[in-house]
């Protein structure tokens, strides 16, 4: 671009595709490679208080459908240009961004797919840090660290080189019409962020369920505590140590369940437990089976 913007803000649609580690550490380094400070990435559904650029959007694939209807053809990049170039503050350009893959894949960053606000510091305590949250101006900061970050990857992140074309010079400006409202605060039963979905407690189906690998360290770390309670985990320490096995690619992040699922399935587990013990006081058998460990009582 001519004029190359100081700063900028970016809002796009949402989607998986989006949620991409290597993407986020990438823009990390737009300061220190293009001079250009990323204040923020927002993610937002079709329609979500982004009208304007779905408009916009919308006015060009009406201009390339017209373009098309009236006898011309799309084959080549001026093809493009001539459908567009009428649309008023619109610049078109050919982007192929092309970077080398790294020899090691990138780990993903935890709960990426719940996070839509993103924000990369260049001052401040948190500078060179990755702060993303669920929605902007609602839920708590997650703060990835520079060291949390280096352990992603272990090859270096390399400066893309993607080519672009001349820009095109628009012939008429967009005029942007704002309108003013005025906040009004009212009383709301349901505290703010309660329809997030990573504040969400029940899956499709009822519940969220946890894959068999999941569960099955979850008996090991319980067990570890019934047999030395110096050695008890609480579900906070569950998690810290999936979250460990995460981060050296034993699990995928994905399948790591909150710290409320791992407290809902203690009180189960545990109480299954008891329940299990209690049946073998009552009417011991000879051979006792539970949970996978074979017991011999002599009679």
């Amino acid at each position: 671009m001519s004029n190359k913007p100081k700063w900028v803000i970016l809002i796009s649609d949402n989607g998986p595709h989006y949620h991409n580690s290597e993407m986020m550490i990438i823009m990390a380094h737009w300061k220190e490679w293009y001079d250009v400070e990323v204040r923020g990435w927002i993610f937002l559904e079709a329609g979500e208080a982004k009208i304007a650029i779905d408009s916009h959007h919308a006015q060009i694939a009406h201009a390339i459908k017209r373009y098309v209807r009236i006898g011309f053809e799309i084959k080549e990049g001026n093809n493009i240009e001539n459908a567009m170039k009428d649309l008023c503050g619109t610049s078109i350009g050919e982007l192929n961004p092309y970077h080398e893959k790294l020899d090691k894949k990138i780990k993903s960053l935890i709960e990426i797919s719940n996070l839509n606000e993103w924000k990369w510091p260049n001052e401040g305590s948190f500078a060179g840090y990755i702060q993303a949250r669920p929605l902007p101006n609602i839920g708590n900061y997650i703060n990835y660290s520079p060291a949390q970050i280096e352990k992603l990857s272990k090859s270096k992140i390399i400066k893309p080189n993607p080519t672009l074309s001349t820009p095109t010079n628009p012939q008429s400006t967009w005029i942007w019409k704002f309108t003013l409202y005025h906040s009004i605060n009212i009383e709301f039963q349901l505290i703010s962020g309660w329809a997030l979905k990573a504040n969400q407690k029940f899956g499709k189906r009822g519940g969220a369920k946890m894959s068999k690998k999941i569960i099955t360290l979850l008996q090991g770390f319980f067990h570890t505590g019934n047999a030395n309670k110096s050695d008890r985990y609480t579900a906070q320490d569950m998690l810290s140590e999936l979250v460990d096995m995460a981060a050296s690619e034993e699990l995928d992040p994905e399948t790591i369940p909150k710290v409320e699922t791992i407290e809902n399935w203690i009180g189960r587990y545990s109480a299954a437990c008891k329940r299990e013990m209690a049946a073998i006081v009552l009417e011991p058998p000879k051979d006792i089976v539970f949970r996978g460990l074979q017991i011999e009582i002599a009679i």
